[in-house]
């Protein structure tokens, strides 16, 4: 499977906004600088999709299963956050957490950036 990486906040902030279709073998992979209970929700998002968050260890905290998208032009979007910190967030097609057996406590395997600061950095003096 091939994800792209949300690695800044200007990409996460997008996700998978204004996408009318993901195929079966992508995703889109967020890294943060921090575990948190990172919240999501399907604003402007034309897919439904599967949400699964993960720990510092890419072990599964939470799984959203058939989050449908929303098209509403206020901020009225359902939210969706884990129980648990998470550093790491995979968003699949609707349906593929199912097909791939992926459940709370299971361990991905997954080569992914480091989770790095959104502070930009400064050239040395």
């Amino acid at each position: 499977m091939l994800a792209e990486v949300a690695d800044t906040t200007e990409k996460r902030a997008r996700g998978l906004m204004f996408r009318d279709s993901l195929p079966e073998d992508r995703g889109m992979l967020f890294t943060f600088p921090e575990p948190q209970h990172w919240t999501f929700w399907m604003k402007n998002t034309r897919l439904a999709l599967d949400i699964i968050w993960m720990d510092r260890d890419k072990k599964i905290v939470h799984v959203e299963r058939n989050v449908p998208g929303c098209s509403r032009s206020d901020d009225g979007c359902p939210q969706y956050q884990p129980n648990e910190n998470a550093l790491y967030v995979l968003e699949l097609a609707a349906g593929r957490a199912d097909s791939l057996r992926l459940q709370r406590g299971a361990t991905l395997r997954f080569q992914a950036p480091h989770p790095v600061s959104d502070q930009r950095s400064r050239p040395s003096p």
